[in-house]
């Protein structure tokens, strides 16, 4: 490991050290002035800079010590001037320091707002405690750390990220280079009142962050952005209570209540047509649309969905309100960045709460769920029967509609995959149902004993000849006959 070894005996540069010194002496006698020293990396100027310092120190003159970034091409805005007034400011009380700044104080209180320019300690979390960055106290970093952050274990955690990292110049400037964009980031991403940036603090490099309470560090602003997102999701949870006020027990109940009592008129009416329907032995299917969750919460707020929203009371509108106050934290927790345009539709899908599904009714009217184990003990014309489920529930779609309107249903590949014996029942239904229907297979006619009758056109085509030809052919009930219905 290289060590730097600095001699407290000052040698050489006693040109340059002379003229400074004479520099001084004119500032000390009023005058105002600027001294520029250049040179190349590694010729003396900190060194020279630090004798000079020392000499002022020993005539009694104050001095005030600033340094450069050196991150990125820009550097950190103001960063000498930051930390020299940082100086400055830990060896004055709030009235002299106040003098010091004479009319400058307000511009100055924008770059240190956290410090006494206007004669009394800005608000704010940190008010009370002495500035940050005094000098010589060596422990101010510590003291800004969160009392309950274990410093033994930030340490360990630093040096396990740290290790094995390379430590030459070309991976210190990448280091300082992700500081910066880092920085930079942070400052982008950050809005209402939040400006973060970066000083320098002997060998390091603190981060703290402008606000209207002064200036903060990351942690302390990271503890204040999360107080204010608690207190916005307090204010969200207010309006969700004023929007149900206003509008849940009104237009939302009543749009909910509206669309389950006509699922439910639907559903009676399937099952109207369906218990016009039975087998042979007694036998047809019937639908139900019941609640998918035994919650009590979901099954009282049903019930309560299904009575008109001003005959409720208090208690019960506290039972809804609860309900779907609880069902949004839960959409929520399960999606945090979504939107309520996102999350409310989801809450308020009454079809959601509920599932469909078949029960097999006998003779006796004695109802057996109708599972894939039941399905296949069934005889064929009980199996047709369970199938033509959609059927029925296109005749109680069209049941509302004008009876001299057609009861027209188109069915594309009727039937594919359904056993042959039991196409003949199915489309006996279709006759049942008293349906206009039009069909396209590719092997199915019609001819079945079930149909009374139907007109059937064969499309043929003969490459490389243009167009289609039909062929229509008429079943009536017994027998296929040649050519079109007269």
């Amino acid at each position: 490991m290289a060590h730097q070894v600095m001699t407290g005996r000052f040698v050489g540069r006693t040109e340059e050290l002379a003229l400074l010194l004479d520099l001084l002496a004119r500032a000390a006698a009023g005058e105002s002035l600027v001294a520029l020293v250049g040179g190349e990396a590694g010729v003396g100027k900190t060194r020279l800079a630090d004798q000079l310092a020392i000499c002022a120190h020993e005539q009694g003159v104050r001095v005030l010590r600033g340094g450069c970034v050196p991150l990125g091409e820009e550097g950190v805005p103001f960063a000498p001037v930051i930390e020299a007034l940082r100086g400055l400011a830990g060896e004055l009380d709030p009235a002299e320091l106040e003098k010091v700044a004479g009319p400058a104080h307000a511009e100055l209180g924008r770059l240190l707002p956290d410090l006494a320019w206007s004669g009394t300690v800005a608000a704010g979390p940190d008010a009370a405690t002495p500035p940050r960055g005094e000098a010589g106290t060596g422990s101010d970093i510590g003291a800004e750390l969160d009392a309950d952050l274990d410093l033994a274990a930030l340490a360990g955690a630093a040096i396990a990220a740290t290790d094995g990292m390379a430590t030459d110049e070309a991976a210190l400037a990448a280091a300082r280079k992700g500081v910066l964009d880092a920085a930079r980031r942070l400052r982008d991403e950050l809005s209402g009142g939040y400006d973060p940036s970066l000083r320098p603090h002997h060998d390091l490099y603190l981060l703290e962050v402008s606000t209207d309470d002064g200036l903060l560090s990351l942690f302390e602003a990271g503890a204040q952005l999360a107080e204010a997102e608690r207190v916005q999701s307090l204010r969200l949870s207010s309006s969700e209570e004023d929007m149900f006020e206003r509008h849940l027990f009104t237009s939302v109940v009543q749009e909910i209540q509206t669309r389950m009592n006509e699922t439910a008129t639907f559903v009676a009416g399937i099952n109207h047509s369906l218990a016009a329907t039975r087998t042979s032995s007694g036998m047809t299917v019937r639908l139900h649309w019941n609640r998918d969750s035994d919650d009590p919460a979901l099954r009282n707020a049903v019930e309560l969905l299904r009575h008109d929203p001003e005959q409720l009371d208090e208690r019960r509108r506290e039972r809804l309100r609860r309900f779907f106050t609880g069902s949004i934290e839960l959409a929520r927790a399960e999606s945090p960045g979504a939107t309520y345009a996102v999350i409310l539709p989801r809450v308020l899908d009454y079809r959601a709460w509920h599932r469909f599904h078949l029960t097999v009714v006998d003779a006796s009217e004695t109802s057996t769920r109708l599972t894939p184990q039941v399905f296949k003990t069934l005889s064929g014309g009980e199996a047709a029967a369970a199938v033509h489920l959609p059927l029925a529930a296109v005749d109680a779609y069209l049941a509302g509609a004008d009876h001299r309107a057609p009861r027209l249903v188109a069915l594309d590949e009727a039937f594919a995959g359904i056993d042959t014996h039991l196409r003949g029942p199915l489309l006996g239904l279709l006759v049942d149902f008293d349906l206009d229907w039009v069909i396209a297979s590719h092997e199915l006619w019609g001819n079945y004993p079930e149909v009374p009758s139907c007109q059937i056109y064969t499309m043929r085509r003969r490459p490389p000849a243009l167009g289609v030809h039909t062929q229509p052919t008429r079943w009536n009930g017994r027998a296929l006959v040649a050519g079109a219905e007269a």
